[in-house]
């Protein structure tokens, strides 16, 4: 068995209700394919960096799952039709030998959205120490100019 990934994004303005009814669609698709979901997570909305069919926000999910080739094609075909799905990839992983393993492992890893809530991104400060050396480098390449 192989390992996928499918991102999706799904409207925002949409109720939960109806947002976990398509998850669940989703989920449903895989395990009639002898699919094995291994985790879903769900990553929040997020505000596009242009139009996506005249949505400005997104919720995003990323469901990962184990089976074989046919199943990707069949969530794709699945996730073309619905309305309410904004974008859609998926993404072949790497060979499962031991599903129980990677749902275990899948578990302990949390994915975490890189953006908050309002849909910007978190700025990253730099390290202290490798701002100073950020300095002290452009210290000397200043001295470098001078000499």
């Amino acid at each position: 068995m192989r390992e996928y990934e499918t991102f999706f994004a799904v409207r925002a303005d949409q109720g939960d209700a109806l947002i976990k009814k398509v998850v669940e669609t989703v989920e449903t698709s895989i395990k009639n394919f002898g699919g094995d979901i291994i985790k879903v997570d769900d990553l929040g909305k997020k505000r596009f960096s242009f139009h996506v069919k005249k949505q400005s926000k997104g919720r995003y999910f990323v469901i990962d799952y184990a089976g074989t080739a046919a199943i990707p094609a069949e969530v794709e075909r699945l996730l073309r039709y619905q309305e309410d799905i904004l974008l859609y990839q998926t993404h072949r992983l790497k060979d499962v030998a031991d599903l129980e393993a990677r749902k275990v492992e899948a578990r302990k890893t949390v994915r975490t959205p890189r953006f908050d809530t309002e849909g910007t991104v978190d700025a990253i400060e730099p390290e202290p120490e490798n701002a100073a050396k950020d300095e002290s480098a452009d210290a000397e390449e200043q001295a470098a100019i001078e000499n």
